[in-house]
């Protein structure tokens, strides 16, 4: 963005292409903050068991029915909270055995699957589950009910096939490569967008080249393939450089654990700034072309929740 903004490039594109490269931290975002509630949720289903579920999905379809009332237009971004709680709570249900075998799970896949069809086709929810350019009501900008019925369909759909699954990871070179793979997943998630985006832009700088065919054409799906291999190998660099912050570190000895206030505040202004970045982007007329506002919090939260000290040797006082 900064070296755009010093191109010359007009602040709006800059915008939307920072907004569409930074659009995956949406989900860090949501996994911090389910993190955080993890104590609240967890006593929820036990609880209320099943109850939680439809507590929040309820909660969650008054929120949407009040959003497209025009009453709640700001306050539909509550659902950020109940939309991804009510679908993580699925997975206390699966941990609590409730959706073993493969009927269970599929009778979940379809009522999720039917919920949903009735809501796109039916009522006023847009068919993209994700948000695209243009359209004026997103399903995931705030989140809306039709995102739990596509976690329901997705979860039912997945955990009906955990046992045929589970015998196939049994063979060694499928479980290294399942391994391998889930230690750089956040990293190929978090950068793949941003990869494509730099990619296109450099195609552009070149005289558009790949940029140009007619969609849909013959010669269109025949780029779109060398596409995907330009932004599969053009994605080496950033695992590489930022895959090793997916591996775990063993606290040193002699560290106590850091007071809960800074964990709590830190993570949230950490969600609060990547939920922003993920809305807008990080473009602006502020200096350098940035939008401080939003960039820097979640790095004052980060700093918050880490150790800058050497931890003290037991039985040394500070």
């Amino acid at each position: 963005a900064i070296v755009a903004h010093f191109s010359g490039v007009e602040q709006p594109w800059v915008s939307r292409g920072s907004q569409m490269a930074l659009i995956p931290v949406w989900f860090l975002a949501v996994y911090i903050q389910i993190a955080l509630l993890v104590p609240v949720s967890h006593w929820l289903w036990r609880r209320f068991g099943w109850g939680s579920i439809l507590g929040l999905g309820a909660a969650a379809a008054a929120v949407d029915w009040a959003f497209f009332q025009g009453s709640l237009v700001a306050g539909a971004w509550v659902n950020y909270l109940l939309v991804w709680s009510c679908v993580h709570q699925l997975g206390y249900a699966w941990r609590a055995g409730h959706l073993n075998g493969s009927i269970k799970p599929l009778a979940l896949a379809i009522f999720g699957g039917g919920a949903l069809f009735c809501l796109v086709h039916f009522g006023p929810y847009p068919v993209s589950m994700v948000g695209v350019p243009g359209e004026k009501i997103s399903n995931s900008m705030p989140p809306k009910i039709s995102l739990i019925c596509l976690g329901c369909l997705q979860v039912g759909l997945l955990l009906s096939i955990q046992d045929a699954m589970g015998r196939w990871l049994k063979g060694l070179r499928v479980w290294a490569a399942t391994v391998l793979i889930n230690t750089m997943i956040m990293t190929l998630f978090l950068w793949h967008m941003t990869v494509m985006i730099l990619s296109v832009g450099a195609a552009h700088l070149m005289g558009d080249v790949g940029l140009t065919s007619t969609p849909n054409s013959g010669e269109w799906w025949a780029q779109k393939a060398i596409w995907l291999w330009v932004f599969t190998l053009a994605l080496f660099p950033a695992v590489a450089i930022f895959g090793r912050f997916e591996r775990p570190r063993d606290l040193p000895k002699g560290c106590a654990p850091l007071a809960p206030w800074r964990l709590v505040i830190g993570a949230l202004m950490v969600c609060f700034g990547l939920a922003a970045v993920a809305y807008g982007g990080v473009a602006d007329d502020m200096p350098l072309g940035l939008r401080w506002t939003t960039l820097v919090p979640p790095f004052v939260g980060a700093a918050l929740t880490r150790r800058w000290h050497k931890p003290t040797p037991q039985g040394v006082a500070p």
